[in-house]
């Protein structure tokens, strides 16, 4: 759901592990994508950065600190990244909810 966005916001929950849900939007704004995310009570603007395969999202863009999603199909993975590319995984085995 969330790798494959072409136009106007896509509204996505993803039920993870521990019972935590993570909802999404995603944008794409010519090419540009970015996503908008509830964690943690607070909202996170992701940028869409390169990726070999699937869809990574990171606050503060590619070598940011912060937040760091990657998607792959439905499935996805919250991780923190503290700024020397150290990447700790804090949500696996994400699943986007049908709507």
């Amino acid at each position: 759901m969330g790798a494959a966005v072409e136009a106007g916001p896509v509204q996505t929950i993803y039920a993870c592990e521990r019972g935590v849900e993570i909802p999404l939007t995603y944008f794409d704004d010519a090419g540009a994508g970015f996503a908008i995310a509830q964690i943690e009570g607070r909202q996170v603007l992701l940028e869409q950065v390169r990726s070999g395969s699937g869809a990574f999202y990171a606050e503060g863009g590619e070598t940011g600190t912060g937040y760091f999603w990657i998607t792959k199909g439905d499935a996805a993975t919250l991780f923190w990244r503290d700024g020397v590319a150290v990447e700790r995984p804090l949500l696996s085995a994400c699943e986007a909810r049908e709507q």
